[in-house]
């Protein structure tokens, strides 16, 4: 079997699997709602932590008493934010956390500059890296620590306090970047982790739910996608058949031939059904020599078209061995407003065995060796 089939075999189409843990998503691997509720709990201790340095350095330096006011407007506005992330109700993405932690920079920043360049708001810079890189990408994470730089070494504009301020404010930048490496390598190692197992699950998952011998959806995948299928026909008020293909006489090639000859004899039977298949239609495993094929937006009429031809494009295809062409038997059934899933199924069974009885009392050509 191609690879392309073994790709679509869950849904019973090619090209039409489930979808993997790779993803050209930037934020793939990182659990949001951790995310939020870590940006949550940064933001809260960093209101907190505001308090008590406003207690220890006045805010009121370089612009006076306006400098409280903005202070204080900061306290508000983080309270808000706190509100708001916590809010089970509101949807937040990754770039409105990011967003949060840019303005946790910002805020650092300014009230620096409004303690007349003290740097002891400084120390929640780190809080800020933490929240901004661990749950950002390795791209976006790179701005944030360039702009936490930025951040930090924002009093050198505006303080001149000599050398050993200048030092110190420098240590406390490359100690702020390097905390915020060492989270980005941390973070990326467990991403990796993370889409590997998603990887690891889905392809479980998918393996589940294929036949091994043609490549095909098997009857779990078949039942799973019935339900949904019935549920969208429903819905949109459009037609749905299922036929069930029955290979004739395989019992005979198995004892005349063997059973490898036989599996043989599937898979030749399985692509061509596959191949020939509308857009569209799906085609599944479903049992022994039996196929069932689920077609959406068609009424029986059309369904007893489309298992016609692929029962012509099946016997010009596929032969044994020694050039006996393989016959196929099948019955199809429409979905009625009645009809629950293992219902529609039993009147295509019925319509199946219905067929094959009326060709064996017309006394149908039974499989025959041809070396006699």
């Amino acid at each position: 079997m191609d690879n392309e089939r073994h790709k679509g075999a869950v849904q019973g189409r090619p090209g039409d699997s489930r979808p993997v843990a790779r993803s050209d998503d930037a934020y793939a691997g990182i659990d949001l709602s951790n995310a939020r509720r870590m940006t949550a709990l940064i933001l809260g201790a960093s209101t907190i932590l505001n308090l008590v340095f406003l207690s220890i350095e006045s805010p009121d330096d370089a612009i006076g008493d306006l400098g409280w006011a903005i202070a204080l407007a900061i306290v508000a506005a983080n309270a808000a934010a706190f509100a708001w992330l916590t809010d089970p109700r509101r949807g937040v993405g990754h770039r409105a956390l990011l967003a949060v932690c840019y303005a946790g920079l910002g805020q650092v920043a300014l009230l620096n500059w409004l303690a007349g360049g003290e740097v002891t708001y400084s120390s929640l810079l780190v809080l800020w890296v933490c929240a901004g890189v661990g749950s950002s990408p390795p791209r976006s994470g790179t701005v944030f620590l360039a702009a936490v730089a930025l951040a930090a070494l924002a009093p050198l504009i505006y303080d001149r306090s000599g050398t050993d301020f200048g030092a110190r404010i420098t240590r406390d930048a490359l100690v702020s970047v390097a905390a915020g490496l060492l989270i980005m390598a941390l973070m990326s190692t467990i991403r990796r982790q993370r889409l590997g197992l998603v990887a690891g699950r889905e392809e479980a998952y998918g393996l589940a739910r294929l036949d091994a011998l043609t490549g095909l959806g098997n009857r779990r995948a078949f039942d799973e996608t019935l339900a949904a299928e019935m549920a969208r026909t429903r819905r949109a008020g459009s037609p749905l058949s299922v036929a069930l293909v029955d290979l004739d006489d395989f019992k005979a090639v198995n004892d005349h031939y063997g059973h490898i000859e036989g599996d043989r004899y599937l898979r030749e039977a399985a692509t061509a059904l596959h191949d020939s298949v509308r857009a569209g239609d799906r085609c599944y495993r479903w049992g022994g020599d039996e196929f069932a094929l689920l077609l959406p937006d068609t009424a029986r009429e059309e369904a007893d078209g489309v298992c016609s031809r692929l029962g012509s494009v099946v016997k010009q295809t596929c032969r044994t061995s020694d050039g006996r062409p393989l016959g196929v038997s099948y019955g199809v059934a429409e979905l009625s407003d009645e009809m629950d899933a293992p219902g529609l199924v039993t009147a295509a069974d019925l319509a199946l065995r219905g067929q094959k009885q009326a060709r064996a009392s017309a006394g149908g050509k039974r499989f025959v060796r041809l070396d006699g």
